[in-house]
């Protein structure tokens, strides 16, 4: 795989491990909301900065539906920082928690991508299914 492929990946994977981990230590006292506003600030900033930064990325213009869409991926994000923040302060283990919304989120995204998108289910996939199925049920056993 060359790396123009493999970059994305690393920096998701590094990305989100950060984000699990940091997000672990925040003090109990913080008020999460207060915390996921200023991380959205910063956040904004990077993204405008980044933008600004690509010349190719410069002159796009958002339409209507691009607004749209980005106003349901900014709740998606909400819902998911604040879902894996409620679940840490009620106490749910880091070495689970994020796997096992992954797990379950995969269960429901590749179904929709081969509904949806056409994209490609064969019996590999199907199984790899099933093995998550069974990795969510191993990984949320107490």
């Amino acid at each position: 795989m060359p790396v123009a492929a493999i970059w994305p990946f690393v920096l998701a994977i590094v990305a989100y491990t950060s984000y699990q981990l940091v997000l672990k230590f925040v003090r109990p006292d913080v008020h999460i909301l207060a915390l996921l506003a200023f991380a959205y600030l910063v956040s904004c900033a990077t993204a405008v900065t980044l933008w600004l930064l690509n010349p190719g990325l410069v002159e796009s213009r958002l339409q209507g539906r691009d607004m749209v869409m980005a106003a349901i991926i900014g709740l998606s994000i909400v819902g998911i920082e604040y879902g894996f923040a409620s679940a840490f302060r009620a106490g749910q283990p880091i070495n689970t928690t994020g796997a096992i919304v992954n797990v379950a989120t995969a269960l429901l995204v590749v179904p929709l991508g081969y509904a949806v998108f056409g994209e490609q289910m064969g019996s590999v996939k199907l199984a790899g299914l099933a093995m998550c199925c069974i990795g969510l049920v191993l990984l949320a056993w107490k």
